[in-house]
């Protein structure tokens, strides 16, 4: 778990809930990924990818980036092709493994969603931000705003970006699935399209579903494949909208969750409002497992600045494990 403001990464034994390490001396770690006995921290602040092998203290590694120095894709590639320490990175905010154990970036500053492959970085989706913003296209031709979060699907990654967008990168394409370039949040039913998010900070793939942090709307919705979904696009050619929720006042309630081979395109979807979320401080959390049919309920509201490492902690809630914490000094 990332806690940004002190600066550290904290693991924790997932079947007792006890932190079993610290990793402090980190400038704004925003994303965390594991990996074996490996541990992989992006350090919005330092512009670097780090790692450290969970056995030993000591032994930490630039993974990408040069530490302090930022990049600037407008003016360069900032390495792509090359050794990834040699790249310049900026602001990157989180972290995944795809199938082919790649490292993927999400590059925040730069607008670009990387991957790191024996040692080596190239740029995956997004093009120089100065270029017109994308609705669909070849991933590295279209700009697709600030990735801040990614989620491996079967079929693809999903990545969160800002303004209010969810992308899935498919055969080299990048579809939008849900969101607007608008941040906002509208009425309570229509196309996945047409949804507005707010800043939307962390996505998380789980039993064929996708829940995306919300994150300046205080909330996090969740969506599921629709009972006989079209493929990406479809939806709104054949004149079947999903319908999703947009009242952050909903309280307690979740889709049930549909296990899938392939998730379709997030206009096939069904959403509703996970948990609604205020600024008041949470004590601990559970959930049942994301099964067919399951819910979710959460003990008290979740804090928004805490949404931002909801991918790592979906993990332990949908095995039915209390979080703990304090979000406060």
């Amino acid at each position: 778990v990332c806690e940004a403001g002190r600066g550290q990464v904290k693991a924790f034994d997932v079947e007792t809930g006890q932190a079993v390490l610290t990793w402090g001396g980190l400038a704004v770690p925003s994303g965390v990924v594991a990996a074996g006995q490996q541990l992989f921290v992006a350090s919005a602040g330092s512009h670097a990818v780090f790692a450290r092998d969970l056995r030993c203290e000591e032994a930490v590694r630039v993974v990408a980036g040069q530490p302090g120095t930022a990049g600037n894709m407008k003016s360069d590639d900032c390495g792509d092709g090359g050794p990834a320490t040699s790249a310049r990175l900026y602001s990157p905010m989180a972290l995944a493994f795809d199938a082919a154990d790649q490292l993927l970036v999400a590059d925040a500053y730069n607008g670009r969603v990387r991957s790191v492959s024996n040692g080596i970085i190239q740029t995956i989706a997004g093009a120089d931000q100065s270029a017109p913003r994308g609705n669909r296209g070849q991933a590295t031709e279209i700009n697709i705003g600030q990735p801040r979060g990614i989620a491996v699907a079967p079929d693809g990654p999903f990545v969160a970006t800002t303004p209010g967008m969810i992308w899935q990168l498919r055969a080299g394409e990048m579809c939008p699935t849900a969101g607007t370039w608008v941040d906002g949040c509208n009425g309570s039913e229509g196309d996945a399209t047409d949804m507005r998010l707010n800043v939307p900070h962390g996505v998380a793939f789980f039993a064929g579903g996708l829940a995306i942090a919300d994150s300046d709307n205080h909330r996090v919705c969740c969506g599921r494949p629709a009972k006989s979904p079209p493929t990406c696009g479809a939806a709104r050619r054949q004149g079947r909208p999903s319908k999703w929720t947009c009242d952050s006042r909903t309280g307690r309630s979740m889709a049930s969750l549909r296990s899938t081979r392939r998730l379709p395109g997030f206009e096939s979807m069904i959403y509703q409002t996970w948990a609604a979320i205020d600024c008041r401080f949470v004590a601990q959390v559970h959930a049942e497992s994301a099964q067919e049919g399951s819910t979710a309920d959460f003990d008290d509201h979740f804090p928004s600045h805490s949404l931002r490492t909801f991918g790592q902690l979906l993990a332990y809630a949908t095995r039915g494990l209390p979080l703990a914490g304090h979000w406060g000094s």
